[in-house]
């Protein structure tokens, strides 16, 4: 089973890569973040059915953890998966612990109905920093602001180090 691939990118989609390493062009199903011949480490999935022949890449391990666990859900599909797990995990898990539906419902091609089947399916195992958002909500800032900066507080420090930290990072996106 191959976990990730380093190589260049050669080609950009909106959706897809194709990643050239050792001669070989691996198309590649991802949210596109990165640059033409850029070197890249991308964490793939790679889904094989009678009928297609698919790789879904991820620029961190945790996202594609996330993917392999939502496509454990009955009536979620790699295209779902991809998407949602295409987005912070931290904000996602979060949304799921809370459930959010209007901030699932935000991702793209994820309705309402998916949303509410992500909720009652999906039991996280642990959810990181529910002090830390508990606080900053408590001050006034939005779930959203808050969700979209949790990837960036290092989880080592200890709540009052993250707060400052939240702080100034909430502060610079105003």
């Amino acid at each position: 089973m191959i976990t990730y691939i380093i190589g260049v990118v050669n080609f950009i989609d909106k959706e897809k890569i194709i990643l050239e390493n050792n001669g070989i062009g691996y198309m590649i199903n991802c949210i596109n973040k990165y640059k033409l011949n850029e070197t890249i480490k991308i964490y793939i999935y790679h889904h094989k059915t009678e009928f297609s022949d698919e790789y879904y890449g991820f620029n961190k391990y945790e996202n594609l953890q996330l993917f392999k666990d939502l496509m454990n859900i009955k009536g979620i599909g790699c295209k779902f998966s991809f998407y949602i797990s295409s987005n912070n995990v931290n904000a996602v898990k979060m949304a799921i612990k809370n459930k959010d539906i209007e901030y699932l419902s935000s991702i793209p091609h994820i309705g309402e109905k998916m949303a509410l089947k992500i909720i009652s399916a999906y039991k996280p195992k642990k959810i990181d920093n529910i002090d830390l958002i508990e606080t900053l909500l408590t001050l006034g800032y939005l779930k959203k602001d808050i969700y979209e900066i949790l990837d960036k507080i290092d989880p080592n420090d200890n709540l009052n180090e993250q707060i400052k930290q939240s702080l100034k990072l909430l502060s610079e996106r105003k």
